[in-house]
């Protein structure tokens, strides 16, 4: 008896329509939960090129022995005329700024700096002064440059937007950068279109190119400085207006097994709604993607979406053919009115359970694409 009562409470319980409306709001709240917890921290998978960091005690020894000249530097950004992560295209104005040894290196060495992920569109002439025995003087540049931005959570991700300053006609034991962290900053008036700065960082160091694999020897190596600034997503403008329309489809989808199986017309035209809407969508959304090779979460969520929607459109297909072979059966009397009951009593358990276990893999692989 108390097994014949749990088998009966459990199939009222599937087939009770509040259950499943109640299942329908979990998922949705599930999947607004699993968006959250990558905004929620710092998100990205830019990689911030290495730097060989050299002995500081031997240039330091290079200095004293006026080998080596240590100079300081600093990058002011006054403005941003170009922030556009999604294409990975950048332009700013700047100050770029050296202080060194007047008795040990001339400005037109410190001159010759460049940016190895840029081009400099416009630098001034040299502002020079000095204080004591050494050499203040700063430039204004303009500065078009490529981040070398990863996409693949787009548009879930944050960013680590690099600027690489180098010297190419000094080796590190001619000169070598040193940057304070106060040395590098950003104007208070600066303003992104859809993201604000998290945090800035720097590091010194230097780069070595081997010229000839076959000689070790003929080798080329400059000083460098790496100023990061890593930017967080202001607003889920772009987010929503991606994936809203992508999970009402999905929804669409799911909706279809709610109905009941005599409605076959209203069973397909919400499956096929879902395709199509699907299909139709990513034109739209195309022109909002970054033009990347590899997959992006968006590429998984909406190819998972596109093939669970096709997915549910065939399980209609298959499941109101049974009605209908049924239903046939009974209306040419080779079927009984009870056993037509109990046939559409089956087909409409197995149809419940088949919703369940949908919702069940629907979760599981959205989660899976959005924080896996």
């Amino acid at each position: 008896m108390n097994n014949a009562y749990s088998s009966n409470f459990f199939v009222k319980l599937i087939t009770s329509f509040k259950f499943k409306m109640v299942l329908l709001v979990f998922t949705a709240i599930t999947i607004i939960i699993f968006f959250a917890i990558p905004l929620s921290y710092f998100n990205t998978d830019d990689v911030v090129p290495s730097l060989a960091v050299g002995d500081v005690q031997a240039l330091e020894d290079l200095q004293i022995r006026h080998f080596s000249v240590k100079v300081d530097t600093g990058l002011f950004i006054k403005n941003f005329t170009v922030f556009d992560p999604i294409k990975d295209e950048f332009v700013m104005d700047c100050i770029v700024w050296f202080e060194f040894d007047s008795s040990a290196l001339m400005p037109d060495i410190v001159e010759k700096f460049s940016f190895d992920n840029g081009k400099i569109l416009y630098k001034s002439p040299p502002d020079v002064k000095v204080v004591g025995d050494k050499i203040f003087v700063k430039y204004d540049v303009r500065l078009s440059f490529k981040a070398n931005l990863v996409y693949k959570k787009f548009p879930l991700e944050d960013h680590k937007v690099t600027i690489i300053l180098s010297n190419d006609f000094v080796t590190p034991e001619e000169m070598y950068f040193q940057v304070d962290e106060s040395g590098f900053d950003i104007s208070e008036n600066v303003k992104l279109h859809n993201w604000h700065v998290k945090d800035l960082d720097v590091e010194t160091g230097y780069t070595k190119v081997i010229l000839d694999k076959n000689d070790p020897e003929k080798k080329a190596a400059h000083p460098k400085v790496l100023f990061t600034v890593s930017v967080v997503k202001a607003s889920i403008r772009r987010l929503l207006i991606i994936f809203v329309p992508f999970f009402t489809a999905a929804f669409f989808a799911l909706f279809a097994f709610l109905m009941s199986l005599a409605n076959i017309r209203g069973r397909f035209s919400l499956a096929i709604t879902a395709i199509t809407a699907l299909l139709g969508y990513r034109f739209v959304i195309e022109r909002m993607m970054p033009q990347v090779g590899y997959f992006t979460t968006t590429d998984s969520l909406y190819t998972f979406l596109l093939s669970f929607a096709f997915f549910c459109f065939l399980y209609q297909l298959i499941i109101t053919r049974f009605f209908s072979a049924i239903e046939s059966n009974f209306k040419q009397g080779k079927m009984k009115s009870s056993g037509f009951a109990l046939k559409i009593e089956k087909l409409n358990l197995i149809n419940d359970i088949i919703f369940i276990f949908t919702i069940f893999i629907f979760i599981c692989f959205v989660g899976w694409f959005l924080i896996g």
